[in-house]
């Protein structure tokens, strides 16, 4: 299996990288894969979209799926720089850590933050993906997602029962707050501040600002979360959402 998808990635990355449109035989001699071999893997990626086959020309070209994945890429990456600014000055006015988390799936992946300066702050290591239903990151983005969304979540950390009814509770304050406030949630030690940002399409992301708990007091935190809800409404309107 491994061999097959290393192989079908080959395709697609020669297939990608040329000037112009590619024949099979260019395509299997550049990769080393034989012709037909090639012609069965180039099939299912034209199948699924990444790749395109001129009917005349018989040659192949980068599909309209793969067009819609680099449109998802930029779409994440105009998101950071449209939040970098916002997660500096909560960082600034609260002193602590700020992070953005991107939805992806049934996780969220943290994608951008800024430190506090404090010697003893919260680090959140960019790329750490971690489970919608765990810390107040991702329930804050969870809240805002249709039923079987959540469910799909509940199923995949097997909550059920008396620990799912207790999370859409503690679900069902955030929605109404749109603002989630926590201590101990995922580190002991740690209260956190987290909001969602949605685009036309609904939620995607989340802001939160995290700090010792033994310095960033309940009364210091709380005090933060109109800003961070401002944050997360300004950077959703910059999206296109309509909140």
């Amino acid at each position: 299996m491994a061999q097959v998808v290393d192989r079908a990635l080959a395709l697609l990355v020669a297939v990608v990288g040329a000037s112009g449109p590619v024949s099979l035989t260019e395509v299997a001699g550049q990769t080393g894969v034989d012709k037909s071999t090639a012609q069965r893997l180039l099939a299912s990626l034209v199948e699924r979209g990444l790749l395109s086959r001129d009917a005349a020309t018989r040659r192949y070209e980068v599909g309209a799926a793969m067009y819609g994945l680099a449109a998802a890429v930029n779409a994440r990456s105009s998101i950071r720089s449209l939040a970098g600014p916002h997660l500096a000055a909560l960082r600034d006015r609260s002193g602590e850590t700020s992070s953005l988390h991107l939805l992806a799936g049934t996780h969220r992946v943290c994608v951008d933050g800024a430190e506090s300066h404090h010697p003893v702050r919260r680090v959140v290591p960019l790329g750490d993906s971690i489970p919608l239903h765990v810390g107040p990151s991702g329930k804050v983005i969870l809240a805002h997602l249709e039923q079987t969304a959540r469910d799909a979540v509940y199923d995949a950390a097997g909550l059920a029962g008396p620990q799912r009814d207790a999370m859409e509770r503690v679900l069902a304050e955030a929605r109404a707050a749109r603002v989630l406030q926590t201590e101990n949630d995922r580190t002991t030690g740690i209260r956190a501040v987290s909001t969602p940002v949605f685009n036309p399409h609904g939620v995607i992301a989340s802001i939160t600002v995290a700090g010792p708990a033994d310095r960033w007091t309940r009364s210091a935190a709380t005090a933060m979360e109109g800003a961070v809800l401002d944050a997360a409404t300004a950077l959703s309107s910059r999206l296109g959402a309509t909140l």
